[in-house]
């Protein structure tokens, strides 16, 4: 009887939260469907309405529209006043959607190729006055896009506007007012949705996961929790190879942006320096990283790759290649895919943010709720910025991501190292110790300003270190040299690699980067500094009223002294308001959490100075924003960890409750941010995916 009513306990929320899911699906986002099952359909003559640009008719009744602009607009008369308008579908494609963005300049994009139109839905009435205003996108082959309108009469024309993402000929095939929607049943957004349903009934204040602790007595994770864990790492590593494949930078044809691909061909040949000769124009050039020189006479040049001495060079930091091009080269004699990169680097960091989770909730909060732990994770992963890194070219990303990755493996091993000692068992805590510091050391190869992350450490190491005594104090020099030493043939092996390039053991390359700043005249001011901390933390975010509803602004002052300044989505703080918990850290705390709480201040305080030292070396850009939202996020778990001990019985039902909707609100912005962020956000590397989601999401439109 008990295992029947412990099954029922599982089986029957299951079947509520999927029966709801269905029912949700049916009705509720197919409710245009079931509005328009009575509605006469009009056929617009395509002869008979207005063009503005060049118009052609074909044999088939379609009309094919070109404009030097890109812009073609369409008008339909409406002479029944009495008509009322209640859905417009419009099929129509680009016919020659191939964008092709390669240039003198050696851009790091892709040749795309997309069907999608862009358009733009006026109506006006006597008044001219436009009543409304869509923004949709279409260009699925033999699929009209379907729009729903005021349903007012009194409309007297109405005006398309239409696009093409990747090119200027449009094939205009149809034009249906008062349409009739049709019904899309999408199993990927059941499952969306069946899956939140079944996370709010797991998480919710009131159930039986918060009353469980995540460890057993002896500090294990507990059996049916690691099985939990295993199941949410495959279905989001699932998830995010899903996502990644969306991506056609990685699955339509070459591009020409691949500094690790180049580098470890390099490496393989036993040479530093890249095997392509700069062009005849670029080497004619006095001063060849002027960009206005460059202009001037049209120099082809790689962008983003180091010049210097007549050669080619990679200044991206060199471990992810040693770890993972150059062998993937060396055992294949291929190159390593984009999308296979990325899809390593970012189960890394999910899994290191796992562990790193595990040894604090181990040493600092033995008696942490299953359904606490989840929510941290949840909410650290989403607050990471990485699902901008899936709609983007990973290149960019390939040192940031690394370096995360060591990052939280490194502190996790350093944890695992003070439980060692705390046991007593030196041998296994210096060798743990060892190695947290040896990851953290290999983040200067990869990302240098995060290897400031070392200090987190610091709360739980320096004791190991330190021993009191009654007459001051004694050093063991075992653990100083475990902290210590890892990080001597790192630096010295990449010393020997800048001068070997540079003629200078300090000097990255950083500064020989064709880009399109004047690098070797850009000096330090302070005024980046308070940019890149206004910027990346403290940016307040705007809505649009269409998917994905995050939009885009620059900064309002210029800074002539920034590399580079993009329009941002925002700050991390206003994006992900549940990094303020970090601030709990500086709660009066007892002792048994006080290393808990100075590894949260230490994580709060580096937020900002890293941030500032990306915005002095990098400029504002939002794929930046990894640099220092880990330290932030670090912060949150801490400040969460600390002040969850210290809440009264009576108001954990509604700090639960609250905490439960701030990691909804930080996963959702998260997934958003897919679609919005990066140079070659989702929306240009695959404007279709982009309209399924748009679509699966904007139901009631």
């Amino acid at each position: 009887m008990k295992t029947a009513e412990k099954y029922r306990k599982i089986i029957y929320p299951l079947l509520a939260c999927l029966g709801l899911s269905l029912l949700l699906e049916l009705f509720l986002f197919n409710l245009n469907y079931w509005k328009g099952l009575g509605r006469e359909e009009i056929d617009v003559p395509l002869p008979d309405c207005s063009y503005f640009g060049q118009a052609e008719y074909q044999s088939d009744g379609s009309v094919l529209m070109s404009e030097a602009d890109g812009n073609n607009i369409v008008q339909i008369g409406i002479a029944d006043s009495t008509l009322k308008l209640e859905s417009i579908a419009v099929e129509a494609r680009c016919t020659d959607g191939n964008e092709s963005w390669w240039g003198y300049m050696r851009t790091p994009y892709v040749s795309l190729q997309s069907a999608a139109v862009e358009m733009t839905v006026l109506l006006y009435d006597g008044a001219d006055n436009t009543m409304l205003t869509e923004r949709l996108l279409s260009g699925t082959e033999g699929e009209a896009e379907y729009f729903a309108l005021p349903g007012k009469k009194g409309i007297q024309n109405v005006s398309l506007k239409l696009t093409g993402l990747k090119g200027k000929t449009l094939d205009l095939r149809s034009i249906v007012l008062n349409a009739r929607f049709p019904m899309r049943f999408l199993p990927l957004r059941v499952l969306a949705v069946f899956l939140g349903l079944l996370m709010i009934f797991l998480l919710w204040p009131k159930g039986a996961l918060w009353k469980d602790t995540l460890l057993t007595e002896e500090g294990k994770l507990k059996k049916r929790y690691a099985a939990g864990a295993g199941i949410l790492f495959a279905a989001l590593l699932v998830l995010v190879m899903v996502l990644i494949s969306k991506n056609h930078v990685y699955n339509q044809g070459e591009y020409d942006f691949r500094p690790y691909t180049d580098l470890a061909r390099a490496l393989g040949k036993g040479q530093l320096y890249l095997d392509e000769e700069p062009s005849p124009e670029l080497l004619s050039l006095e001063d060849p990283y002027d960009p206005a020189a460059r202009e001037e006479i049209k120099a082809p040049f790689h962008l983003d790759y180091a010049f210097y001495n007549g050669k080619y060079y990679i200044y991206f930091g060199v471990v992810p290649c040693l770890l993972l091009y150059l062998p993937y080269h060396l055992i294949t004699g291929g190159d390593l895919p984009g999308s296979i990169a990325l899809f390593l680097m970012m189960a890394g960091c999910y899994v290191g943010l796992f562990f790193l989770l595990k040894g604090l909730v181990r040493r600092y909060a033995p008696k942490c709720s299953a359904a606490l732990a989840v929510l941290l994770w949840l909410g650290a992963a989403s607050a990471f910025t990485m699902p901008a890194a899936m709609g983007d070219i990973c290149n960019y990303y390939a040192p940031m991501l690394p370096a995360v990755c060591f990052f939280l493996f490194g502190m996790s091993v350093c944890l695992r190292a003070r439980a060692f000692y705390d046991r007593d068992e030196r041998k296994k805590s210096l060798r743990a110790l060892a190695v947290g510091n040896l990851l953290f050391a290999l983040i200067a190869g990869c990302r240098p300003q995060l290897v400031l992350g070392a200090a987190c450490c610091l709360p739980f190491i320096l004791p190991m270190i330190f021993k009191k005594k009654e007459k001051g104090w004694r050093i063991e020099w075992s653990f100083a040299a475990a902290f210590v030493l890892p990080y001597i043939p790192v630096a010295a092996g990449l010393m020997w690699y800048n001068a070997a390039r540079f003629d200078s053991p300090f000097d990255f390359g950083a500064l020989y980067n064709l880009t399109f700043a004047y690098l070797t005249q850009v000096h330090f001011n302070w005024a980046s500094v308070g940019a890149g901390i206004l910027y990346y933390l403290f940016r307040p975010f705007t809505l649009t009223g269409f998917y994905p509803y995050l939009g885009t602004s620059s900064l309002e002052w210029s800074n002539p002294s920034l590399l580079a300044s993009r329009p941002s989505t925002g700050g991390i703080y206003f994006l992900y308001p549940l990094l303020f918990a970090g601030v709990l850290c500086f709660v009066p705390v007892k002792r048994e959490k006080r290393e808990l709480a100075w590894i949260g201040r230490i994580a709060l305080l580096l937020t900002p100075v890293v941030a500032a030292i990306t915005a002095v070396m990098g400029g504002l850009m939002d794929r930046y924003r990894m640099d220092f939202s880990v330290f932030a996020m670090l912060a949150m778990i801490c400040g969460i960890l600390v002040f969850h001990g210290r809440v009264a019985e009576k108001r954990k039902t509604v700090l639960r409750g609250l905490l439960l909707a701030a990691v909804l609100f930080v996963m959702t912005v998260s997934g958003l941010s897919y679609a919005t962020e990066g140079l070659n956000n989702l929306k240009e590397v695959n404007p279709e995916a982009y309209i399924g989601i748009a679509r699966a999401i904007e139901f009631f439109r």
